[in-house]
């Protein structure tokens, strides 16, 4: 064999190992987008679903919440109702202590104020 043969061997390998060594560089780069791709596609849909998930918590929250101050209205309102029904009370005991003798009427007058300022009080809390 003579020199020019095997340096002409050589040369043929090698620009084949090159050509090898860059169809495998183009496969990994095209592999490596395909990859890049998916991962983006795959991070857009989590993306849409956590934004749906939120737009379905901030729904449902805010449900709740006009629920609950539905609820506390109606609980203030029933509260009040229960608080004019006493005081009616207690102005019928008043009226009636009219008719007791002047120990009981002091008593009597005694106990109705108490409930009247705990009644004030709680009325107060309400608000």
């Amino acid at each position: 064999m003579s020199d020019g043969s095997i340096a002409q061997r050589l040369r043929q390998r090698i620009d084949r190992v090159r050509q090898e060594v860059n169809e495998a560089v183009d496969e990994s780069q095209g592999a490596g987008e395909q990859l890049r791709t998916e991962v983006q596609t795959t991070i857009d849909r989590l993306d849409d679903r956590l934004d749906a998930l939120q737009d379905r918590t901030r729904d449902e929250l805010d449900e709740v919440l006009d629920e609950s101050k539905e609820t506390s209205e109606e609980l203030r309102h029933e509260a009040n109702e229960a608080f004019d029904d006493l005081e009616d009370s207690i102005e019928t005991l008043r009226a009636k202590t009219t008719e007791l003798s002047e120990g009981a009427k002091a008593e009597a007058t005694e106990a109705i104020d108490k409930l009247q300022a705990e009644l004030d009080d709680l009325r107060e809390r309400i608000k």
